[in-house]
């Protein structure tokens, strides 16, 4: 829990917390949000105000193993969905929030608590949910579902253009994603905000123009790469041995070590979204080392 400090600007008027850990960030300019987590708190928090923005960890269930995720090394212990009963304890103050994100380290729309969230709000405008996903679960009935829901924005973890690439990093099946995909961004009464995500690795780099390509045919309209990060687990012992024979190995993979493959290929994916019109978000392109001549200048 964090220290009483950290909430000291804060006049404490209403009580929320039971079996949740909640921390207080700014979000979205000056709108105070909620991070919530299945960790037990063994004090309360009071809140002068309820937020704009509200953060629920659904699961830490997942149906897949990609390598770049805790699942993917066994690290993730007990994996269990949240506590149906935090639900009403946040119901009154999600019921005043502008947004709710539905996440978690795994898949959200494998647990109880995500459909009883989307199943309660069926009809209405307010709060908008976003939630990122891997889409395997967009069956047409749970599309459905979720479009009678105010769900508007969803974030669907692909990391290749190809089946080959995407069974060697997520595992999954290519193709059920895909047709996920499509009926996520079918027209309809109330349309839902697709972006495709990719983490990107020296396995997956020499594709990233060609997911660009892949958004286009799909009728998605944005892709947002991201590169390996830190991780609590020891970046040097994470190992991964794939069936298919190829090894991910953490340190390996960061893009860090090949600057000039990166930019590279991140231009070529610069440019296919503007071709096809199609917006790219990602990150900085990595820089060379500047030039150091034999005066030190």
């Amino acid at each position: 829990m964090a220290s009483p400090a950290r909430f000291s600007h804060y006049r404490f008027l209403s009580k929320i917390g039971r079996n949740a850990l909640f921390a207080l960030k700014r979000n979205r300019g000056d709108a105070d949000s909620i991070r919530v987590t299945q960790k037990a708190a063994k004090s309360k928090q009071l809140l002068q105000v309820l937020p704009k923005v509200i953060e629920f960890e659904v699961t830490n269930r997942c149906n897949l193993k990609c390598v770049m995720c805790p699942h993917g090394m066994g690290a993730i212990e007990s994996p269990r969905d949240a506590d149906i009963s935090l639900l009403d304890v946040l119901w009154p103050g999600m019921l005043q929030a502008d947004y709710v994100h539905l996440n978690g380290v795994g898949e959200p729309m494998m647990s109880k608590p995500f459909w009883e969230v989307i199943d309660r709000l069926r009809g209405k405008k307010r709060p908008l949910i976003e939630f990122n996903t891997n889409g395997l679960l967009m069956t047409e009935e749970n599309v459905a579902r979720l479009r009678q829901a105010p769900v508007w924005f969803i974030l669907v973890s692909l990391d290749a253009a190809t089946r080959e690439t995407y069974e060697d990093i997520r595992g999954g099946d290519f193709e059920t994603v895909l047709e996920g995909i499509k009926r996520l961004v079918a027209p309809s009464k109330r349309n839902i905000s697709v972006v495709m995500t990719y983490v990107l690795m020296k396995r997956n780099i020499e594709e990233a123009a060609a997911f660009v390509d892949l958004a286009a045919r799909l009728g998605v309209k944005t892709v947002s790469y991201h590169h390996l990060t830190d991780t609590v687990i020891p970046a040097e012992s994470w190992v991964v041995q794939k069936i298919s024979g190829w090894k991910f190995v953490y340190t390996e993979q960061r893009l860090s070590n090949y600057p000039e493959l990166n930019n590279a290929n991140m231009k070529k994916a610069i440019e296919a979204g503007k071709r096809l019109g199609v917006k790219v978000v990602g990150p900085d392109l990595f820089f060379k080392t500047p030039r150091i001549d034999t005066n030190g200048n």
